[in-house]
């Protein structure tokens, strides 16, 4: 048996909600700025092939912002019903929040998964154009990415395999997101280390141009400088995201109930990680 949570389930899944909704607002606020950045690249690399990696990431920001705010609306559709419906009741909310097999808490879980995936899809992308053809290093990215979408049907499908009533933190979707997460994170530090080897190669290679023209000399300073910063946005990013699914992992093992408050506000999170 579980050891008895010190939170409960339902404080637990009303605070990531909240924390979920206040990192929503802060996206909303950087969402058009860098869809203008994007738009800006467009314009200026038209007809190159600049302008269409902007493309793909406008495409994919418009695509993330539309699956967290149905997440968003999910959870606080969830949290309203939970906390104003039979107020009357004691433990109204916790017995509310027992009954996993809703299509509300469906919608939430596959919303939950897209968003993960498709920041996982950005990484791979990511890792394919830095290592372009580097067959060996497309063939375990791929294959990673491929588990992962094996464990995000698995651990989605189970949402109607739960018994109402019974306690949330036993239920097949509880104990399945811990293999989705773990491939998740599996997935994100390889391409992580993918990438930031490569970006540190890079910089290593270009500290050894030699040149007797200032413009080179320049030109290579700069790159430097841009690989140098490239690496660490990249590292720092992945590492906030990684951490989180540690976090969500460990408590998903121990049981601890306030993995529902990580879990509902990881969508906000993956655009950090993957953009």
């Amino acid at each position: 048996m579980p050891p008895p949570s010190t939170i409960p389930v339902a404080t637990s899944q009303l605070i990531g909600t909240f924390v979920e909704t206040f990192s929503y607002g802060i996206y909303l606020t950087i969402f058009p700025r860098c869809m203008a950045i994007f738009w800006r690249r467009y314009k200026g690399q038209k007809g190159q092939i600049g302008s269409s990696v902007a493309i793909y990431f406008m495409f994919t920001m418009i695509l993330l912002w539309s699956v967290i705010t149905v997440h968003v609306v999910a959870n606080l559709t969830r949290a309203f019903q939970a906390f104003t419906a039979n107020i009357s009741v004691g433990s109204a909310a916790e017995a509310y929040f027992k009954n996993g097999d809703t299509s509300l808490n469906m919608c939430k879980v596959a919303s939950n998964v897209t968003v993960t995936l498709i920041g996982d899809l950005v990484m791979l992308y990511r890792t394919a154009i830095i290592w372009r053809k580097t067959w060996w290093i497309l063939l375990v990215t791929v294959s990673l990415f491929i588990v992962d979408v094996a464990m995000s049907a698995w651990h989605t499908w189970s949402v109607g395999e739960a018994e109402p009533g019974s306690s949330i933190l036993d239920s097949a979707t509880y104990q399945r997101s811990l293999y989705f997460f773990a491939a998740t994170l599996a997935f994100n530090l390889v391409c992580t280390i993918l990438i930031g080897f490569k970006l540190w190669r890079t910089q290593r290679d270009l500290k050894f141009v030699e040149d007797g023209h200032e413009y080179h000399h320049y030109s290579a300073s700069r790159c430097r400088y841009h690989a140098t910063r490239t690496t660490v946005i990249v590292l720092e990013s992945a590492a906030i995201y990684s951490a989180a699914l540690v976090c969500l992992i460990g408590t998903a093992l121990v049981h601890y109930s306030a993995y529902f408050i990580l879990y509902n506000s990881m969508p906000p999170l993956v655009i950090g990680g993957a953009l």
